[in-house]
């Protein structure tokens, strides 16, 4: 309901712009109304570009952290069950289980970057960004390289701790 709500809002403050940049511009000549609608539509493309671009390397972001946090998570309550238990066949299977699963959305997880990385440098290449807003798309890319090489690691120290656990069967 909040969301109809803000859509409304925010549509209903765009039709409102346009109408005083429409009678803003009735007085003048019909070409430069024209440079001025292509000027202004320019301006939108270009910020949503950049937008798309960002959304786009945030979520891959936040899904490479939650995995990461998830595997963290999972492995530190098998290193907890390690010293605190004995050897449980079901327990064992149960973190393999997890291991996989964890691993099999890294692979996608991996994927989904890479396909972000495509569609961000076409944008990039293909829109007027200031140099500015290109150094903050790639420091972004920087940001998601070390959040694929933490959750790797993660993933090394999960298969580590289900190794020591199925050693003390």
């Amino acid at each position: 309901m909040k969301k109809l709500l803000l859509l409304i809002i925010s549509i209903g403050s765009v039709l409102h712009a346009s109408a005083q940049v429409v009678n803003s511009l009735q007085g003048q000549p019909e070409s430069a109304v024209v440079n001025s609608m292509s000027l202004r539509l320019e301006k939108l493309q270009h910020d949503y570009d950049f937008m798309y671009c960002d959304f786009q390397m945030h979520k891959v972001l936040m899904d490479l952290k939650d995995l990461s946090h998830s595997i963290d998570i999972s492995s530190n309550g098998a290193l907890i069950n390690f010293y605190n238990s004995r050897y449980d066949y079901r327990m064992y299977k149960s973190y393999l289980d997890s291991y996989t699963s964890s691993y099999t959305l890294y692979e996608s997880l991996k994927e989904s970057v890479d396909v972000v990385k495509a569609a961000v440098f076409v944008r990039i290449d293909s829109s007027t960004f200031t140099e500015d807003e290109k150094n903050l798309l790639i420091s972004g890319f920087v940001l998601i390289q070390k959040a694929v090489t933490k959750v790797e690691k993660s993933l090394e120290y999960y298969d580590t701790v289900i190794k020591a656990y199925k050693s003390k069967a």
